[in-house]
């Protein structure tokens, strides 16, 4: 007041991804600019840039049945701080083509969608899903599997990593119409592991939510009565139903087993003995051989022993392990 200053004007401010600059313009009562300043607006509460350790993309729908342009991928937070995270400006350099649009922010524990067509994802999914962006270009999802990289603004790498639709990958999403979802995204798994990785539960996926389920009750607990514990037949997912063993016609040992598919608080260890004292993990000398579509929200998982049961005198056993994730 004391410098005849009447209002205060801010302009040259729009929507757009931080940082911004914001011009002050500061006029006397006749509406003449008396003085200008510029200030930096770099924050306005707990947001982070997007990275490998916050950003996760936790569903992948590459092949849907029916309409083609039905593709999406989902994007977690999945920040251990609690704060939202900026995708804005981050661009596929591999896979499809997408750059996140300003204001591109995923709040904690939040999701984000860019699909392949807004309209044919509309009409499948229906409104009020957050979605970022179609594909640019007219650029869709492989069916056969393909790499997939997200870059930062600086070029940072978010997500690298190849997919494919033939095991150790889960298949039902290449033939079945079930999207591909990563297990525990809040855990950060490495996204080129394809058993870190598993097959929706329905078919078209659930893009903006979770088909996880949660054990609740007595792990060590025997309740039915089937001599199988608590823990074991919620792994299962069929109330009794275990593993079954076999010797394929080319001499090598196959283990299949239901596996429940949302139980992603469970940790599957495939075991290979020849003493049933020294136990090797599955890497070198087992291989998971396929896994069908669920039913009822149980697949059937088969491994395959690469050490054939030859001579005569050789001996394996193979065992399954599981662990409360």
């Amino acid at each position: 007041a004391e410098d005849g200053i009447r209002d205060l004007i801010v302009t040259g401010v729009q929507t757009c991804a931080l940082p911004i600059s914001l011009v002050l313009l500061a006029t006397d009562h006749r509406g003449t600019v008396v003085g200008t300043s510029t200030i930096v607006v770099t924050n306005t509460g707990v947001v982070e840039p997007a990275s490998a350790e916050n950003i996760a993309i936790s569903e992948v729908m590459y092949h849907p049945a029916g309409i083609a342009a039905e593709e999406y991928l989902e994007f977690s937070n999945i920040s251990s701080s609690g704060a939202a995270v900026d995708l804005s400006g981050a661009t596929f350099t591999a896979g499809i083509e997408f750059v996140f649009p300003a204001n591109s922010v995923v709040a904690a524990g939040e999701r984000l969608l860019v699909v392949q067509d807004a309209a044919d994802f509309l009409a499948r999914y229906g409104p009020g899903l957050p979605v970022a962006g179609v594909f640019a270009d007219g650029t869709r999802l492989s069916n056969g599997g393909e790499r997939l990289r997200l870059e930062g603004l600086g070029g940072e790498i978010i997500r690298d990593f190849a997919y494919d639709n033939k095991a150790p990958w889960p298949e039902a999403p290449d033939d079945a119409g079930h999207s591909m979802v990563l297990i525990a995204p809040a855990s950060n798994p490495d996204h080129a592991d394809a058993l870190n990785w598993r097959s929706s539960v329905a078919v078209g996926g659930i893009p903006n939510a979770s088909d996880a389920s949660e054990f609740t009750g007595d792990p060590n607990g025997d309740d039915n009565g089937d001599g199988l514990s608590n823990f074991m037949n919620y792994a299962f997912g069929t109330g009794g139903v275990g593993p079954h063993l076999r010797i394929a016609p080319d001499g090598h040992l196959e283990l299949s087993y239901p596996r429940k598919v949302a139980a992603d608080d469970v940790v599957w260890f495939i075991e290979l003995s020849d003493d049933l004292e020294s136990w090797l993990p599955d890497a070198g000398v087992l291989e998971l051989d396929a896994e069908s579509a669920p039913q009822g929200g149980v697949s059937t998982v088969v491994y395959r022993s690469l050490l054939p049961l030859a001579p005569a005198a050789t001996k394996q056993f193979l065992r399954i392990r599981i662990e409360k994730r």
